[in-house]
Parts: structure tokens; C-alpha cells; sequence
């Protein structure tokens, strides 16, 4: 009976054991639950995070791209700077120099305004500046102006040796004339100065021209030598007026030429074209007359001369108008402005630098949080496989209780064995009542049979008194054993009612346990399918953080190359 109980007491231990396990279980279950609900959160807000971060890499790039498109447009706006710079600089020296056919007279007599240069429609001998010499010098670096210089001057002294000798010999008498002059061109500008000596030379040379071709006499072309002088020195007088009136301002061509961009025409065509226009309306409509009178008396050469420079006066304030009309456009020469549009250039340049180091900094701010967003993933990881090692732990926990919960059915099931054996010894114990309880009815009959002999059994008195008492001693020790056993059979019925109760309610614990184990395993999978998918996205997660980090690279490639075509152009803008 000890046994038993301790074996009952040790069955009770055993349930409220499995019954705190199965409690543990369930909140390990919750725990689960709950952190792979943090961990789905967790994914979420990744999934926001990465999110925001390809939207900060789209604004990026457009912003790479509007960046890129402005530098397209600054280092297409340099090279149109660039042209206008030559353009400016180059062009108007093959517009204002002495023609060709000024300075190679045909053996036709023509008539005097006939050699103004306007008239003629043909180009120079000077020309522009080739670019190749131009770029080789903003590379090195040198002065512009002196190339110019240096290459106009080379021409000028070629046009000079194309000359005739008679218009050198009048050049050369009248040395002493034009020294004079030459002060005067210090003040003006070098093309302006240059023309207008070509203009001075080129009249000499109509003068001279109209005097060789005259067909009069001997005496005439003395007085016509004599006129030259004249003419020579109208000139010179005239010249000086002419310089001390455009003495303050730039040539109107010039201004014209410097507004002109990269034409599909020639310049040659363009001069036969407005040599055709002032053909139309000449400058000298009162004195279209023959040849004969202009041949036969110097007297009208010199007037016609005198008309050409006052025409050349004229055209020489109308150019001084137009160029008080653009001052105001033109406060500085060409290389002012230009330095100006290199300054400017150059303040955009690093406008756009600082603008790139925002951008740097900007993708700096972003691999930052891309490096947190990593460290946020590998602590999701770490945090995704503490808890499959929770749910590990809590399915061999699970298997533990389960294999307990079987040991204690097993264990109940003995009991239940012991039982049936108690219950069997019970029974027996039963029959061996009734079996004394007969043998007490049989002694009791006896002892009244007895009682009934023992008249006729004197003899044997003395033998049944001893026998009577024997069998009173062993009647007392078995109504002793009796009580006992009745006592012990209240107990047995007491612990066989207890027994039921406690199999009645470990039956619907057993059933409780069951249901709560089918819960348990349905949670337990729920939570595995959500472990699963939080797996699943992670891996995505893990698989866009990767493209995300090809396109970092790529991008920083890019900055790298803007970077370096950045610095180029810059260094080519310095050299410059």
C-alpha cells in the first residue's frame, strides 16, 4: 500500500511536472509568435528603408544627369566661345587689308572712283591666323596679341614687296611725312591703324596708277607731277584729320565682323556680293565722265582725289556714329570680354564643383545608410537564426514533454495494472473472509454441539476446554484481523474512490493536454510558415541590397569619370 502510494504521489508529481512544461511550451510558443512578428516588422520597415533609399539613388542620378547636361551645355557654350575668341580676334584682318587687284593695277585705264577699295570685290593678300597656331598657343600658354602682331606684320611687309616700285619711291619721299602719322597710330588700334594705312597707301597708288596711265604730253605730266605732290600732300593733311577723328574709337567693320558667327559662306563670296550691291549705286554719280577729260587735266584728278577723301572722311565718321552707338556694348576690348567669360566660366566650373562635392557628400550620406541598413540586415539575420535556435529548442523541449507525457501514460497505465492486482488480492482477501466466517459459523456450531454433549462428552472436557480456548484465542485474533481487514478495506475503498476521481480527471487532463498539444502544433507551424516567409524575404532583401550595391559601384564609377573629365576640362581651361 506504501508502494502504491508513493508510486500515486509520484504519478501526481510527474502531471503537475508535465503540466508546468506544457505551460512553458506554449509561452515559449508566444515568445515565437511574437518575435516573428518583430522580425516581420523588421523586414517591413527594411523594406521601407530600401525603398527610400532607391528613391534617393533615382534623384541622384537625375540630378547626375541635370549636372551632366549642364556641363554639355558649358563645354559646348567654350568651344562656341572659343570660335567667337577667333572669329573676333582673326577675322576682320583679311577684311580691311589692301585688295590684290588695288595693288596689281591692269594695263586698262579706268576712271578714279573706280579704285576706291570699296569697289573692289576681291580679297586681300592678308589673310587670318591659322587655328592650329592658335590652339598650339592657348596650349603654351602664350600671348595672343603678339602672335597677331607677328603674323600681321609678316603679311604686311608681303603686301609691301608686292607693291609697284613707283609707289614705293612716293612712299619712301614722303618717309619724313608719315613719321609723323605714325604717333598718332600709338593712341588707335592696331587693325584700325593698319587699315588705314592701307587705305593712305592705297589712294597713292590710285593717284599714281591714274597718272601712269594718262595719255597727255610731256609738260602735262610735270604739272601732273607736280599735282602728285599736291595730291600728297592733301592726303597727308587729310589722313592726319582722319586720324585725330577716329583717334577715341573702333572701326565699325571691326564691331560688325566681331557680331559675326561661323557663316556656310566664304568671305569672298560675300565681297563679290557687296561689291555687286555698291556697283548698283555708286558713290560718285557727278562725275561719271570720259576718259579723255579725266586723262587730259590733273586739275580734275586732284578734285576727284580730294572727293574720294572727303568720301573716305564721311565713311570714316559714319563708322566714329556707329561706334558711339556700340560703345556701350563695347566698354572693353575683345580679350576683356573674354577674360570676363572665362571668369564666369570659371565660377561656374566651381559652382558645379561644389555641387559635385554635395553630390559626393550626398552618396557618402547614403553608403552610410546603406552600411546601416546592412548591419540592420545582419542583425535581422542573427536575429531570424536565434530564433529558429529558440525553435529548435522549444521542439525538443516539446519532444521531451511529449516523451514524458508518454512515460507518465505508461506510468498510469501501470497503476491502472496495480490496481486491477489490488483489486484481484481484494477479492481473494473476500473469499478468505467468507471462508473464515464460514469456519466461525462451523466453530460456533461446533461449540453448541458442544454445549449440547457435554453431558454425554465429560470425559473429553478437559481436551475441548483447551481446544475452546485455542480456538477462542484464535477467534479473538481473527476478529482482530478481521477489524483489520475491514479497516483496510475502508482504506482501499477510500483510495479506489480516489483512484476513479483522479483517473476521471486525468482522463480530461489528458484530453485538455491533447487539445492543447493539436493548438500548440498548429501554432508551432504557423510560426515555421512565418519563420519560412521571413526567410524568403530576407533573401529578397538581401538579393535587392546586393543590386543596390552593383549600382553604387557603377555610379561611383561615373562620378569617378565625370570627375576626371571634370579635372580635364578644367586644366584644359587653365592652359588657356
Amino acid at each position: 500500500m506504501d508502494a502504491i502510494k508513493k508510486k500515486m504521489q509520484a504519478m501526481k508529481l510527474e502531471k503537475d511536472n508535465a503540466l508546468d512544461r506544457a505551460l512553458l511550451c506554449e509561452q515559449q510558443a508566444r515568445d515565437a509568435n511574437t518575435r516573428a512578428e518583430k522580425a516581420e516588422e523588421e523586414a517591413r520597415t527594411l523594406q521601407k528603408k530600401i525603398q527610400t533609399i532607391e528613391n534617393d539613388l533615382d534623384q541622384t542620378q537625375e540630378q547626375e544627369t541635370l549636372v551632366n547636361g549642364k556641363l554639355e551645355e558649358k563645354e559646348k557654350a567654350l568651344q562656341n566661345i572659343e570660335k567667337k575668341y577667333v572669329i573676333k580676334k582673326f577675322s576682320p584682318n583679311g577684311i580691311n587689308t589692301m585688295t590684290e587687284r588695288s595693288a596689281h593695277p591692269t594695263n586698262k585705264s579706268r576712271r578714279g572712283h573706280q579704285y576706291h577699295p570699296k569697289n573692289i570685290g576681291s580679297r586681300g593678300t592678308c589673310r587670318n591666323v591659322p587655328t592650329s597656331e592658335i590652339i598650339e598657343a592657348l596650349r603654351e600658354g602664350r600671348n595672343l596679341e603678339s602672335l597677331f602682331i607677328q603674323h600681321h606684320q609678316s603679311q604686311h611687309e608681303n603686301i609691301q614687296s608686292d607693291l609697284p616700285s613707283d609707289l614705293t619711291l612716293s612712299t619712301s619721299s614722303d618717309a619724313s611725312s608719315q613719321s609723323d602719322q605714325t604717333t598718332t597710330f600709338h593712341n588707335l588700334d592696331f587693325n584700325s591703324r593698319e587699315e588705314f594705312q592701307e587705305n593712305i597707301s592705297e589712294e597713292i597708288s590710285i593717284s599714281s596708277n591714274t597718272q601712269k596711265y594718262s595719255k597727255s604730253s610731256e609738260p602735262k605730266r610735270k604739272r601732273s607731277k607736280g599735282s602728285q605732290n599736291d595730291v600728297l600732300r592733301v592726303v597727308q593733311s587729310t589722313s592726319n584729320e582722319i586720324l585725330n577723328n577716329i583717334n577715341e574709337d573702333d572701326d565699325a567693320e571691326m564691331v560688325e565682323l566681331a557680331k559675326l558667327r561661323c557663316t556656310s559662306e566664304r568671305t569672298e563670296v560675300i565681297a563679290e556680293r557687296e561689291h555687286r550691291r555698291q556697283k548698283k549705286c555708286a558713290d560718285y554719280p557727278g562725275l561719271a565722265f570720259g576718259r579723255s577729260i579725266f586723262s587730259s587735266d590733273s586739275m580734275m584728278k586732284f578734285n576727284i582725289i580730294r572727293n574720294e577723301l572727303q568720301n573716305i572722311m564721311n565713311n570714316q565718321l559714319r563708322r566714329k556714329k556707329v561706334s558711339t552707338m556700340t560703345t556701350n556694348l563695347q566698354q572693353g576690348t575683345l580679350l576683356d570680354v573674354l577674360k570676363k567669360k572665362m571668369r564666369q566660366t570659371k565660377e561656374e566650373m566651381e559652382r558645379y564643383k561644389d555641387e559635385c562635392e554635395e553630390f559626393n557628400r550626398k552618396y557618402q550620406l547614403e553608403a552610410m545608410r546603406r552600411e546601416e541598413a546592412e548591419s540592420e540586415v545582419a542583425a535581422l539575420n542573427r536575429r531570424i537564426q536565434l530564433l529558429e535556435e529558440d525553435l529548435e529548442r522549444s521542439e525538443e523541449r516539446l519532444a521531451s514533454a511529449t516523451a514524458k507525457l508518454s512515460e507518465a501514460s505508461a506510468a498510469a497505465d501501470e497503476s491502472e495494472r496495480a490496481r486491477k492486482v489490488l483489486e484481484n488480492r481484494s477479492l481473494a482477501d473476500e473469499e478468505r473472509m467468507d471462508a473464515l466466517e464460514n469456519q466461525l459459523k462451523e466453530a460456533r456450531f461446533l461449540a453448541e454441539e458442544a454445549d449440547k454433549k457435554y453431558d454425554e462428552v465429560a470425559r473429553k472436557l478437559a481436551m475441548v476446554e483447551a481446544d475452546l480456548e485455542r480456538a477462542e484465542e484464535r477467534a479473538e485474533a481473527g476478529e482482530a484481523k478481521i477489524v483489520e481487514l475491514e479497516e483496510e478495506l475502508r482504506v482501499v475503498g477510500n483510495n479506489l474512490k480516489s483512484l476513479e476521481v483522479s483517473e476521471e480527471k486525468a482522463n480530461q487532463r489528458e484530453e485538455e493536454y491533447k487539445n492543447q498539444i493539436k493548438t500548440l502544433t498548429t501554432r508551432l507551424k504557423e510560426a515555421e510558415a512565418r519563420a519560412e516567409f521571413a526567410e524568403r524575404s530576407v533573401q529578397k532583401l538581401q538579393k535587392e541590397v546586393d543590386r543596390l550595391e552593383d549600382e553604387l559601384l557603377n555610379e561611383r564609377a561615373r562620378n569617378k569619370m565625370l570627375q576626371e573629365e571634370m579635372e580635364a576640362t578644367l586644366h584644359d581651361i587653365q592652359n588657356m
